[in-house]
């Protein structure tokens, strides 16, 4: 937040930093009666970026979505690319966010309407921190909701780092 942190590039496969995020949070998803599902390439995706950073974005995506789903429903995990960018996206069918909420998702400690569907906890900073690293990493994110249909984080970063 202070900007502080440097990031430091490092050469990734995409598909494998996000199919073993999958594999970790798969034991919370099922306590929840959640289904992960993933929709990764057979191939790998290169990508040169802080792969720490990278994890720390993700982490926090796919937790929320555990977080805010309702039992029984699904979580999907989408990995494609472009001839110049990598996108991520986690895709849950939680409450959806209103017009509201999207408009202070990224503000440090907002509190927005939706509540986690499992008794957890919630602090408010992980998105403003999510919004903080993807930009530190030269990408962009972006949210699509609608209450009652869920909502979907994408985070769009370019293949090659930008120039210190």
């Amino acid at each position: 937040e202070a900007g502080v942190i440097e990031p430091s590039s490092h050469d990734v496969d995409a598909r494998d930093v996000f199919g073993a995020l999958a594999r970790d949070f798969e034991g919370r998803a099922k306590l929840k009666g959640i289904s992960l599902d993933t929709q990764l390439s057979a191939y790998e995706i290169r990508l040169s970026t802080d792969m720490m950073m990278l994890q720390q974005i993700l982490q926090n995506l796919i937790s929320n979505a555990i977080k805010y789903s309702p039992v029984q429903s699904n979580v999907t995990l989408e990995l494609y690319e472009t001839e110049q960018h990598v996108s991520f996206a986690v895709r849950d069918e939680g409450p959806g966010l209103s017009s509201t909420d999207q408009a202070r998702l990224y503000r440090p400690f907002s509190r927005l309407t939706p509540q986690p569907t499992g008794g957890e906890s919630s602090t408010g900073v992980g998105l403003s921190i999510v919004k903080s690293l993807t930009e530190l990493l030269g990408g962009e994110i972006e949210c699509e909701s609608e209450v009652g249909n869920g909502t979907t984080f994408r985070v769009v970063l370019p293949k090659v780092p930008l120039a210190a």
